[in-house]
């Protein structure tokens, strides 16, 4: 049905039940229902549902359900995107899916990786990894099993595994983290090969070091392992197993030998060096 729609050879069983110039090529049982300049290339057992010129090219077992200029790349085997405009899985990005949204990303090798709506959202090249929505969030490469639920221009960057940005706006987890978490706030950051760290809210808290836990507050930063901040502005430890609960200005500093089991409770401008 429809008009100036084409089903070349080589397109055994193959349909086109509607629509305006769409196209099927070298593609066994392959479907496209409706739309318009949508086209099937090269993949066996691939539909597109309707919307304009969506794509899917030697990818088998794929679909598109509607939206504008949608495209699943080459290997992407049995792999979705239900709408939305622009959203493009890459090459060999197999089993995985966008659900809609714009201009959204799961770029090559990213295979059974998900990715729901928003805006320009990128997953590149990690396994099994999600992102929620948002807006310029981006999972990438080698960050397996690691999630941003949502959120603006938050990162999880490359190798880190396990790895969670909850929401928030320009939160930051460090390449070659393990089972790291930044809950929300802002500009909360995670270093380079942290793992098991915990930063839950706040702005511009940062840690640097392993198992470490800042609950929230403005500008507290943790250099060191096992330690923890649970709020207040501008306290900062550089021990192991020591605590600020609160405060501002709180100090636990190195010396000759890092503080260990240090405490400060509370106050301002407190200060704990040496052991």
């Amino acid at each position: 049905g429809g008009s100036t729609n084409i089903i070349t050879t080589s397109s055994d069983y193959s349909s086109i039940g509607g629509g305006l110039s769409s196209t099927i090529t070298s593609s066994d049982y392959a479907l496209i229902n409706g739309g318009r300049s949508n086209t099937v290339t090269s993949s066996d057992y691939a539909a597109i549902s309707g919307g304009r010129s969506n794509s899917i090219s030697s990818a088998t077992h794929t679909f598109i359900g509607s939206g504008n200029t949608n495209t699943i790349g080459s290997s992407s085997t049995a792999s979705v995107i239900g709408g939305g405009e622009i959203n493009d899985i890459g090459t060999g990005a197999a089993q995985s899916v966008i659900v809609g949204g714009y201009d959204n990303n799961i770029a090559n090798g990213g295979t059974r990786s998900a990715l729901v709506g928003g805006i320009s959202n990128d997953i590149a090249d990690a396994d099994w990894a999600f992102v929620g929505g948002g807006n310029n969030n981006d999972i990438n490469a080698s960050s397996n099993y690691s999630t941003i639920a949502g959120g603006e221009a938050n990162t999880v960057n490359s190798s880190s595994t396990w790895s969670v940005i909850g929401g928030g706006r320009s939160n930051s987890i460090g390449s070659t983290n393990t089972y790291s978490f930044i809950g929300g706030g802002q500009e909360n950051t995670t270093a380079v090969n942290d793992d098991y760290v915990t930063i839950v809210g706040g702005y511009s808290n940062g840690i640097t070091g392993d198992r470490s836990t800042i609950v929230g507050g403005y500008n507290n930063g943790i250099t060191g392992t096992n330690s923890f901040i649970g709020g207040g502005s501008a306290n900062t430890i550089s021990g192991t197993y020591s605590t600020i609960s609160g405060g501002g200005g709180n100090n636990i500093t190195h010396s000759s030998s890092a503080p260990e089991y240090a405490t400060i409770a509370g106050g301002r401008n407190n200060t704990v060096s040496g052991n």
